[in-house]
């Protein structure tokens, strides 16, 4: 998984799949869009505003250590 932002646009997207597979279908709720693969998995989730749905920093927990890292 990783995270992308275009800060002049203000859109970020998380990546779930490394690699380029066909979008069957995008889900849209509000400023957020979901991606669906063929397959019926999820791509990505695209975030409208992002700045305003995350706020302006992220924090990044590794679950198997606890650990924290401020992106």
């Amino acid at each position: 998984m990783y995270i992308t932002h275009e800060p002049e646009n203000d859109i970020g997207y998380i990546y779930f799949k490394k690699k380029k597979m066909k979008i069957k279908e995008t889900i849209t709720i509000n400023d957020v869009n979901i991606d669906i693969a063929t397959d019926g998995s999820v791509l990505g989730i695209e975030l409208m505003n992002a700045n305003d749905q995350i706020g302006k920093k992220i924090i990044y927990k590794n679950q198997k250590t606890q650990q924290e890292i401020t992106l």
